[in-house]
């Protein structure tokens, strides 16, 4: 008995006052958890919506200032734009594009214009007929960006609306518009595409989202969050929902420049975590307690066995639903188990913060933040170092994913990377300081140089070993040496203009090592002095001067190898607009088949035909065909429409297939000398056989069957327009 009584003051002591007083801290802690989720959200969504607003109070600045631009207020008032015009177009194309460069949040910028609508983004001008590609260019459904730019009519003052592409991001476009004095007419729209989660997604976690919405809908935000919207009751900026079985809390919080709010979702276990990690410590510490209590008991009592297998027996009674704790070796297993549990929390703290400062170091890269000392962990202020870009081609058909199913591509992917990074930095950063990250889909190196030899020697060596270890295609790309941690930004703009530049008319990326084209010295542009000598030429008519202008655009402007693939891209599409201006029927066809992604070689041809055609029509104008040719011209389509007008299928098109002319020459040497149209004369001839047979007494519709026409209603349109009558009334009148 007196061992009894030992062993319960043991346990009393050791184990029950300390369980007590763990539990009632745990249960002060959990009721505290409410209120510090509600003042967490609250603070991030503060933030949120005090950066995005100044981002969109910004852009709305800008295209205020752009509204007042002389050149865009003049082209505003235009409604076709002449020759001089489509030069001062270029003016708006740079003003458009230097707006872009000053805020890195804006990723498109547009100036449409009402009167004329033409649309003028910063890279070329759209025509009327050809404005559906600017839609194409940005991935955003032409129907969406039409209604949005009649949404952005119905406000006097600027207005942010949400814009989804083709592939579900979703942009926020802040529109701004110039009337007349009376406000009766719009004269011009200024847009602003802004992608959304250029400040958000820093913000998110495993269990934690940012959402936003407008007029109760959400327009940025997981399915999940969509679900929480529709759920929340109006007026509430803050609540609880639950969601997939889980518990969550919101909170809400209102722009203050627009009608949007700023939502933060979260999982109320994630704030349980920290809690359950200390109650899982606790019970630790009590289940040593229960131990040394034990043996303790044990220890004092000094009497036989039997007490130890006593205690045996209480372990087992108590621990009775789990029956892998049945002993002292057991027990020791949980607490080792415990250990290495508590080793895994660390090694997920540890990459938390890695992935944090990573997401630090893009965010100033992207130009997001101007806080360097993410990246002055790594690199030195003041010594050289290099931006350089890997980018894996193509690896899901590579030998790497020959044997993994398509539900195990990400997992996949990811192991991939983790692989190319480890061997990249075991090349790169072997013997110089530097980091690495990942930014979308590409491994990015900050590397500091060294005396004793610079990155670039090793770039061919890391992308070899790479291409050999794992069987893939490797790209890399060397971005200008920089001297100072605050040349980041404009170093890694550099990289991605040239990582992008293998995209230019759809080329395929190629594996090896590319340099920076300054790295060579540059070159001056001359372009902008001979785009102007080409137009001040084709004005005044001199031909041959102007194709020997560009002929040196051609060779020296866009064929040059120094000159990179976006400044050709956008100098191409910016002349063959001057081009299409010049044309009889505004070059459409000309500027769809540049725009739909042309070769280097293409491109140069088109620009020549349309040169060819501008001169051709010149030529034409100056010397009309003579009044015989013409004569005969229209006595050869008569007689090919008298042979073929019972044929159905007789157009125009037909009929200049049979001269071998193009279409729009035929119809404007036919007009000039019938005084009618080609299509007038077809239905002219149709309608004086349709008139003899009626007169024959043959129905409408056997008539209309006997001379050409498809049906009978398009022969009684027909009567109507050039007879005035029905053919009923006409053959009625006979």
């Amino acid at each position: 008995m007196k061992l009894y009584r030992r062993l319960l003051t043991s346990y009393l002591l050791v184990c029950l006052i300390p369980l007590l007083l763990s539990l009632y801290t745990t249960v002060r802690l959990e009721r505290g958890v409410q209120d510090s989720i509600l003042s967490d959200q609250e603070s991030v969504v503060v933030s949120i919506q005090r950066e995005t607003d100044q981002k969109l109070s910004d852009a709305a600045s800008t295209a205020g200032v752009l509204l007042a631009d002389s050149t865009i207020t003049h082209l505003a008032e235009r409604y076709d734009f002449s020759d001089a015009d489509t030069l001062l177009q270029e003016q708006v194309i740079e003003t458009l594009l230097n707006s872009r460069r000053q805020q890195q949040a804006i990723t498109h910028a547009f100036v449409f214009f009402c009167r004329s609508g033409r649309l003028v983004s910063e890279s070329r001008g759209y025509s009327p007929d050809v404005i559906d590609l600017y839609s194409e260019s940005v991935d955003i459904p032409y129907q969406v960006f039409a209604a949005a730019l009649l949404k952005a009519g119905e406000n006097y003052s600027y207005t942010v609306q949400p814009v989804v592409d083709r592939e579900g991001l979703t942009y926020l476009l802040v529109s701004c518009n110039l009337y007349t004095p009376d406000y009766k007419e719009r004269l011009a729209c200024v847009g602003l595409l802004m992608r959304v989660p250029w400040n958000l997604l820093q913000w998110e976690g495993e269990n934690s989202e940012i959402f936003l919405m407008q007029g109760g809908v959400k327009i940025f935000g997981s399915p999940l969050t969509g679900e929480a919207v529709r759920r929340m009751e109006d007026g509430q900026p803050q609540g609880e929902l639950t969601l997939d079985g889980g518990a969550y809390v919101y909170m809400l919080e209102p722009s203050e420049v627009c009608d949007m709010q700023y939502g933060f979702l979260t999982a109320q276990a994630e704030y349980y975590q920290g809690v359950r990690l200390l109650q899982i410590q606790i019970l630790c510490e009590i289940l040593i307690y229960v131990l040394f209590g034990i043996a303790a008991s044990i220890f004092f009592s000094r009497r036989s066995w039997s007490p130890y297998q006593k205690v045996l027996d209480f372990v087992r009674a108590r621990c009775a639903a789990n029956p892998d704790l049945n002993s002292f070796e057991s027990v020791q297993r949980a607490l080792q188990s415990i250990a290495d549990e508590k080793d895994r929390l660390q090694n997920r703290l540890s990459q938390s913060d890695a992935q944090r400062q990573a997401r630090y170091i893009s965010r100033y890269l992207l130009g997001f933040s101007s806080d360097s000392s993410a990246l002055s962990q790594y690199i030195e202020d003041g010594q050289p170092y290099r931006l350089v870009l890997f980018s894996l081609i193509r690896p899901e058909s590579s030998e790497f994913f020959r044997n993994v199913p398509k539900n195990r591509y990400a997992e996949t992917l990811e192991m991939l990377y983790f692989a190319v990074r480890n061997i990249l930095e075991e090349i790169l950063l072997e013997d110089r300081d530097g980091v690495s990250i990942l930014i979308e889909d590409c491994v990015v190196f900050a590397v500091q140089e060294t005396p004793e030899g610079g990155v670039i020697d090793k770039l061919d060596t890391a992308v070899r070993m790479t291409e050999q270890a794992l069987s893939l295609a490797v790209a890399c790309y060397a971005g200008p040496s920089c001297r100072s941690l605050r040349e980041g930004p404009a170093a890694w703009e550099e990289v991605q203009r040239l990582y992008r530049e293998d995209a230019y008319w759809g080329r395929q990326r190629q594996p090896g090592v590319r340099l920076n084209q300054g790295e060579a010295g540059g070159f001056v542009s001359l372009y902008p002095a001979h785009a102007r000598e080409l137009a001040v030429q084709l004005q005044a008519g001199d031909f041959p001067r102007a194709r020997e202008s560009l002929e040196t655009i051609l060779r020296e402007d866009l064929e040059a190898p120094g000159v990179v693939g976006w400044v050709v891209r956008n100098r191409v599409t910016g002349l063959a607009q001057m081009l299409a201006a010049m044309l009889p029927d505004g070059g459409g066809a000309y500027l769809r088949e540049i725009s739909g992604g042309s070769s280097g070689g293409d491109q140069s041809r088109l620009l020549r035909e349309m040169f060819a055609a501008i001169e051709e029509g010149a030529a034409l104008a100056k010397a009309p065909p003579a009044p015989d040719r013409n004569a005969q011209l229209v006595e050869t389509v008569r007689q090919y429409i008298e042979a073929n007008y019972q044929d159905p299928a007789l157009n125009a098109s037909m009929v200049a297939d049979h001269l071998s002319l193009s279409l729009s020459t035929l119809s404007r040497r036919f007009k000039n000398a019938a005084g009618h149209g080609l299509l007038d004369e077809i239905h002219l001839v149709r309608l004086r056989h349709a008139k003899a047979l009626l007169q024959g007494g043959m129905t409408v519709r056997e008539t209309a069957e006997k001379t050409g026409y498809i049906e009978s209603r398009a022969m009684i349109r027909a009567f109507k327009r050039y007879e005035g009558v029905t053919p009923g009334q006409y053959a009625g009148n006979q």
